[in-house]
């Protein structure tokens, strides 16, 4: 009997203490799971840059927003308009809102769900920034942010169930179709990862692949030829007290000598190099901040006339303007860019595009210029957006096509404004034989 009771006694303390360092091992396991791995949300905003965008959430009701609001995991974001732009932004709330990326919607096709966004509870945590967007569909052009404390993750997952993986800072052209899946990389090293697949497709800078979901079929995408030099402001030279955008010819011009004038500096905002150009101190008369490359109206800078394509990229930010819409005659944007061309007769024409935000009474301010082919077009202030001119050259009868650039421009212009160009291309492609 005693015996018995030994037995039992030693049973009893050992399954104590086998119990006792399973408590200990899974205590510290899960001590340390919290201070190392655990995670708490990123702040996630929806950002329109033109129209509005529909946002549905867990009711399944969808809302209309025209300005910038915070949202959640799960809701469902899309353009609501046929010309709706519009910015899923991430940013770290324990860093006073450091900017990590953001992925925008380009054309009314295109939609997605926020998934998951998170960063470490603890700044000592191991693991790093990890978004992920599903139900993706349509045109996104995603940032990724570089310098940022810890590493970063972004991830794009179509419908269809193929990804496209993003570890490294830069800048992404993502489209998602029925039966093609498009990455084109301006900086930075991207993954396109099939459905039902382990295999990666690396995309590096500089490059762009399209996947065919049907065939399996991967092919590189032919680049465009981009006409000009330091289009995002990347390379820059300290000048005075500001930094200048290096292979661009920038000046202040005012119609009264004694008004405020305006500065020009690349500076970074939201993970891209910005050429930000200002006009402050209370200006009440005309005054343009100009950037260009090229040469004289006139003369051959570059030849476009082998090509069948001719397309204008500007991303662009208007912070503030003073002067309603573009002025009274529509010349004076807060943002216009102008090419100027030789047609095939020799003849000299250009090309003008104005963007505003800040609306007035058509009667009394022009929605467009003189020279202007198409109407000025309103933005959301304080937002990014990208204009695509798509073809330029499409419209044009064959005696009347440009096939030369003389050069290109883009100022600022009006009393006060504060505007952002951080990316501006005129790509040529299609090369005939």
């Amino acid at each position: 009997m005693s015996l018995n009771l030994q037995r039992i006694a030693w049973a009893v303390l050992i399954a104590s203490f086998i119990a006792f360092c399973v408590l200990v091992t899974v205590s510290a396991l899960s001590l340390y799971n919290f201070l190392f791995k655990s995670t708490v949300p990123l702040a996630i905003y929806a950002e329109v840059s033109r129209g509005s965008l529909g946002i549905t959430g867990a009711d399944l009701r969808e809302d209309v927003e025209r300005g910038s609001r915070v949202i959640s995991v799960g809701n469902f974001v899309r353009p609501n308009e046929q010309d709706s732009q519009g910015v899923i932004a991430l940013r770290d709330p324990q860093m006073d809102d450091l900017f990590v990326g953001s992925v925008a919607l380009i054309g009314a096709t295109t939609s997605t769900a926020v998934r998951s966004a998170e960063r470490p509870r603890f700044e000592w945590g191991t693991s790093g920034y990890m978004a992920t967007f599903g139900s993706a569909q349509g045109r996104f052009e995603v940032i990724l942010a570089g310098g940022l404390p810890r590493s970063a993750e972004l991830i794009l997952r179509s419908t269809q169930g193929t990804q496209v993986r993003i570890r490294q800072a830069g800048r992404f052209e993502i489209e998602f179709r029925d039966e093609t899946v498009t990455v084109f990389s301006h900086g930075g090293t991207a993954s396109l990862i099939p459905p039902a697949q382990s295999v990666e497709y690396v995309i590096t800078a500089g490059s762009g692949s399209e996947y065919s979901l049907p065939t399996g079929d991967l092919r590189a995408l032919v680049p465009t030829f981009n006409l000009i030099q330091n289009s995002s402001f990347e390379d820059v030279m300290l000048q005075s007290d500001r930094n200048a955008p290096l292979n661009w010819a920038c000046n202040h011009t005012n119609v009264e000598v004694n008004a405020p004038r305006g500065t020009f500096t690349v500076q970074q905002q939201d993970g891209r190099s910005v050429l930000r150009m200002a006009r402050t101190g209370g200006a009440l008369s005309n005054g343009e901040t100009i950037c260009q490359q090229g040469l004289a109206r006139g003369e051959v800078w570059q030849d476009i006339s082998q090509y069948e394509t001719l397309n204008l990229i500007v991303e662009l930010n208007i912070a503030y303007q003073s002067l309603p819409v573009c002025g009274f005659v529509g010349s004076e944007c807060p943002l216009m860019v102008r090419i100027d061309y030789i047609d095939a007769k020799g003849e000299l024409g250009e090309l003008i595009f104005g963007f505003y935000s800040l609306p007035g009474p058509p009667e009394r301010y022009a929605q467009t210029c003189e020279s202007c082919r198409v109407p000025h077009m309103r933005l959301r202030e304080k937002s990014w957006y990208t204009f695509d001119s798509g073809n330029l050259l499409a419209g044009f009868p064959a005696d009347l096509r440009p096939v030369a650039i003389s050069r290109i421009r883009f100022y600022a212009s009006g009393h006060e404004y504060d505007t952002r160009v951080s990316r501006l291309e005129l790509t040529a492609g299609n090369v005939n034989p």
